[in-house]
């Protein structure tokens, strides 16, 4: 049998469009939970979940069968329709870029707590 390992941590972020300051303390936690279960779906563990107003962090250990931008694609356009319908925020939606940065084992809990800070 063939069998692979793949062990990649990987810190996301984007930006929601124009930077727009839509990310309330009253968005987030409904946001974060969203974002866990679309994570979770992808087989892609969430390390942390961080962000500011107008921009998320995400770090996650990315799944061996998902390529990055197909996990972005999934968190932005699915929470983008569910922000719309579930809370009400009829104009929401993210810029189109996004950044990512591998993050080795050793520095996981350093970027875990600037991704929660």
């Amino acid at each position: 049998m063939v069998q692979s390992f793949v062990s990649l941590n990987v810190h996301i972020i984007f930006s929601t469009k124009y930077r727009q300051p839509l990310l309330t303390p009253e968005v987030e936690v409904p946001l974060f939970k969203y974002f866990n279960r679309v994570l979770e779906t992808e087989g892609c563990p969430s390390l942390a979940l961080g962000c500011s107003d107008d921009h998320v962090h995400v770090l996650t250990e990315l799944s061996r069968t998902l390529a990055i931008s197909k996990l972005v694609e999934q968190l932005k356009s699915n929470s983008s329709r569910w922000a719309k319908r579930r809370l009400g925020l009829s104009d929401f939606s993210w810029q189109r870029g996004y950044s990512a940065f591998a993050v080795s084992k050793h520095a996981v809990g350093r970027v875990r707590m600037y991704v929660l800070n």
